[in-house]
């Protein structure tokens, strides 16, 4: 017998130990089938044109996440590893989440990934947590193991190591325990498994945790990382639009056609979103994305961005409220939030919310029945209530039930008068928060004469002494600082990894703005400029709002004359802030040596030559960009590819001015499907020798190029017509010439 062969047989015949594989481990406790459905349900009857049943893995996108760093004074930080590694690593962790924030979505994905890595979890409900008792604790766990699992498991669970057990609580706030009961509680739990996570709405946070902190100086469950759901920032939201819409079309879709799709959904769901109205989390932006896509068309009595905020409170109304009475709480809701507003109050106590409910019984002779009615509102999440105190929810809430009580009352005798006053007197300073956000939700659902009228008139009195800016003219000063053009190079970059970059870097930019508005106090007077700036964008953010809201509605005239004065106002406001820093150049330069002096002190490229060379460099480039910027802000206010026509006709009118030219172009890059060339070429053929408008349509056209997919030949074409150099190997080592040009 050969040694080969011997070899062999001793390996078939000797006994060797079993060794489980480790991928069969994770099988060992397998969830059962009626408990797999629940953690794949998307927790929301969505409705998608192109798939039938939704589930989670299909929408399904993780949150941002912060840790509350407590060691000195409470203070947030963006998590930056993946939350399961974050999970694996630190075991313990408290996720806080506001309503609508995804806490029970989230505990679900996390369940079903910890089931992937070997630990098998258990879901508690906070709510069922009534006893102050181990063994029940216990009970309970053994509850929803048998729930989740199957009952012969049990024991074989009950003695697994507990490294690889994790006990996740939803709604921990609920449970009906005080503090000391809650930490028994999870000492019990400490004994049983090695993870545990709880889920926690924002009102835990302040009162169960900065409470603690702040009064007794120590932080309850010391032992736990505390985490907290953010909304969505702008790469999230794209990311998730991608998801739904490649649902059902994962083959078939063009990348071209999904690109221009997400930004176009993605300007809509941040017109909608608005900055601190509405908390930009996935159950938001998935309610609008079905509304979007849906059969059903839109009630134009609201206008198309009016009738995103009904569907979204309706769908929450019609959870606890029977569909006749819908329209009652409505009606309730809009009296109420006009309450509130009137009388100057923040929110509103169970005394003043009795007057309230005698008022309006009195006035629409029916009775209300409070106690239900305010149980219902909470519920719904329409309302909140804290201490005994309500308030409405969400900001959007209360704006929009504010002006939907303005509508319908400025045509009734009785308070007509009163309701335009209002109108007239927010028009004239919307530098206040309320005011402005007010007349938006107003834009949603008016396009009444007398509101539009008003709030172009108001307009029409900021920086009213000021013509237009021409960005020719206006920047001729420029020419006293001698530069060479900036060379403008476009590199071989993925479109979806330009966008994600540029995206990522908007969401950064967000949160420190964020972190200084939250540090800085807040001074009660403004210089009376300052304010004039403010109302200036957000006049220019409101008629842009009604102009596209009806853009389908509006006649002609109207909507001419709702574009014309967005430019209007728009490029006076650009034109002061380019005549401050002309009249205080001398000034702005020395400001700017001195900041670039420091910042290169010690260097070796620090000399006067080259100093004053940075500075005449900063000083054009920090126009540039501002200017751009306003261009930009005009563009995405008015931008809408209904409103071809309007953009012609204004165009007709001013195409005098370079900076109506510049707006044009920048609309149609931002908000059309196609490129145009010819326009782009012409424009340039006759700015090229102006250092500042060259480079600004070449930084647009480049812009254009990282955000948009742009076909290879127009590309090639407009890079050498434009003059801008590439760093793509399939373009014929294209560069820019060298020339000198002075500014004109």
């Amino acid at each position: 017998m050969s040694k080969k062969w011997g070899a062999i047989q001793k390996y078939f015949t000797e006994w060797f130990p079993f060794i489980r594989s480790k991928f069969l481990e994770k099988d060992e406790f397998k969830v059962n089938d009626e408990f797999k459905s629940y953690l794949n349900d998307a927790g929301a009857p969505f409705t998608h044109p192109r798939k039938s049943r939704i589930t989670l893995n299909d929408i399904f996108v993780y949150p941002d996440l912060k840790e509350l760093n407590l060691q000195s004074e409470p203070k947030w930080e963006l998590l930056q590893q993946k939350f399961i590694d974050y999970i694996l690593e630190n075991r313990k962790i408290i996720i806080i989440g506001a309503g609508y924030s995804g806490k029970t979505t989230l505990s679900k994905k996390i369940y079903s990934e910890l089931l992937n890595y070997g630990i098998t979890p258990v879901l508690v409900n906070g709510s069922d947590i009534k006893s102050g008792k181990e063994e029940k604790y216990l009970n309970l766990v053994k509850k929803c193991f048998i729930k989740q699992y199957h009952q012969n498991l049990w024991e074989k669970y009950n003695q697994f190591d507990k490294v690889k057990k994790a006990i996740l609580v939803d709604d921990f706030n609920k449970a009906r325990l005080n503090r000391k009961g809650k930490a028994d509680f999870i000492t019990t739990l400490d004994k049983f498994a090695d993870t545990i996570i709880l889920f926690c709405d924002d009102w835990f946070l302040s009162k169960e945790i900065l409470e603690q902190v702040y009064y007794y100086g120590t932080a309850p469950f010391p032992e736990f990382k505390i985490c907290e759901i953010r909304p969505f920032g702008y790469y999230l939201r794209e990311k998730i639009i991608k998801k739904w819409l490649t649902l059902g079309a994962e083959l078939t879709i063009d990348s071209d056609e999904l690109i221009r799709k997400t930004d176009e959904m993605q300007k809509t769901i941040n017109t909608i979103i608005r900055e601190n109205l509405m908390p930009c989390y996935p159950i938001f932006v998935l309610s609008i994305l079905q509304t979007i896509e849906a059969i059903t068309p839109l009630k134009t009595v609201y206008g198309s961005y009016g009738y995103f905020y009904e569907m979204m409170i309706t769908q929450a109304l019609a959870k606890v409220f029977h569909k006749e009475d819908i329209d009652m709480a409505y009606n309730y809701l809009s009296e109420l939030a006009w309450y509130i507003f009137s009388n100057n109050l923040l929110e509103i106590n169970s005394l003043n919310l009795d007057t309230f409910d005698k008022k309006y019984e009195s006035i629409y002779a029916m009775r209300v029945p409070s106690e239900k009615m305010r149980e219902n509102l909470v519920k719904s999440g329409i309302l909140d209530k804290l201490y005994g105190i309500y308030g409405f929810k969400y900001k959007f809430i209360y704006y929009y039930f504010i002006a939907r009580y303005i509508r319908d009352h400025m045509h009734r005798k009785e308070t007509e008068n009163e309701m335009k006053k209002w109108i007239e007197k927010m028009s004239k300073a919307v530098f206040k928060e309320d005011y402005a956000n007010i007349l938006i939700f107003l834009s949603y659902l008016s396009k009444d004469d007398f509101i539009i009228e008003e709030m172009i008139k108001s307009t029409k009195q900021i920086f009213k002494d000021y013509e237009m800016c021409d960005l020719n003219k206006d920047i001729k000063f420029l020419e006293t600082l001698p530069i060479s053009p900036p060379e403008v190079i476009v590199e071989n970059k993925d479109v979806e990894k330009s966008r994600e970059e540029y995206l990522k870097v908007k969401d950064e930019i967000k949160a420190k703005m964020d972190e200084f508005e939250n540090t800085e106090e807040k001074k009660e007077t403004q210089i009376d400029e300052i304010i004039k700036f403010d109302s200036a964008i957000k006049s220019l953010e409101i008629l842009g709002q009604v102009l596209r809201n009806f853009a389908s509605s509006l006649k002609a005239e109207e909507k001419f004359k709702l574009a014309e004065e967005c430019y209007f106002i728009g490029l006076r406001t650009l034109k002061i802030f380019i005549s401050i820093i002309e009249e205080n150049l001398d000034i702005f330069r020395d400001i700017v040596r001195k900041m670039i002096y420091r910042f290169l002190m010690g260097k070796k490229e620090l000399d006067r030559r080259n100093l004053e060379k940075r500075v005449n460099l900063f000083i054009f480039l920090f126009i540039l960009k501002f200017s751009y910027w306003f261009i930009k802000k005009i563009s995405y206010s008015v931008g809408s590819k209904k409103l071809e026509k309007t953009y012609e006709e204004v165009l007709k009118k001013y195409n005098n001015l370079r900076s109506v030219q510049l707006t044009d172009l920048s609309i149609k890059l931002d908000h059309f499907t196609f490129i145009p060339e010819k326009q782009i070429i012409k424009l340039y053929e006759e700015v090229k020798n102006n250092v500042f408008l060259s480079t600004f349509i070449r930084l647009m056209i480049k812009e254009h190029f990282y955000m948009f997919p742009v076909k290879y030949e127009i590309r090639q074409k407009l890079c050498s017509k434009l003059n801008i150099s590439t760093r793509d190997p399939k373009f014929l080592n294209i560069k820019s010439k060298k020339f000198k040009p002075k500014l004109k």
